[in-house]
């Protein structure tokens, strides 16, 4: 069954932001640096890249600090900033150590008012953690450069600020 409505893609899991203008030659680079092909049906077309290892000794991945208290409400805020802030919130969620990113589907707006995403094919980066061995998350988990991708183009919304979530600059 297909979604009905408008698909979009609303991030992805190079750092990609919908409608952000800041998305800098690093992401095409980032890009261009990706092996495609294969010959597996077209299957291939995401590489894996040689894994590195990352201890949690290295630090953090990014600079927090809290955010000011929100003088909004949520019927305040654009409909747009929700995926970007739901990908902030799962890595905070999850202790800094799993990140759902590459959110596309559809947006919609019921009768009754209530607002809806129906979102699919997501992509979750695992940071290399003692806490997680035995999670796999496929060839599309970046790890630590997936995260670090997702923040360097991040900027924290009145969503972020609602959900109390902190704001993160790379490192």
């Amino acid at each position: 069954d297909f979604l009905d409505g408008d698909y979009q893609k609303f991030n992805n899991n190079m750092g990609y932001v919908r409608g952000q203008q800041n998305n800098d030659d690093g992401l095409l680079n980032a890009f261009k640096s990706m092996q495609i092909g294969g010959n597996d049906g077209g299957l291939g077309a995401i590489a894996e890249e040689d894994e590195e290892e990352d201890s949690d000794e290295e630090g953090e991945i990014v600079n927090e600090h809290e955010s000011e208290p929100a003088l909004i409400t949520y019927q305040d805020v654009k409909d747009e900033y929700f995926p970007q802030a739901f990908s902030h919130f799962t890595y905070e969620n999850s202790k800094n150590h799993l990140m759902v990113v590459d959110l596309q589907g559809c947006f919609e707006i019921k009768s009754t008012g209530h607002r809806l995403y129906r979102l699919t094919d997501p992509v979750i980066h695992k940071r290399n953690s003692k806490k997680l061995t035995g999670y796999s998350f496929g060839r599309t988990d970046r790890g630590r450069k997936g995260i670090r991708a997702f923040f360097h183009t991040h900027r924290c919304t009145d969503v972020c600020r609602l959900l109390g979530l902190k704001e993160v600059n790379s490192v």
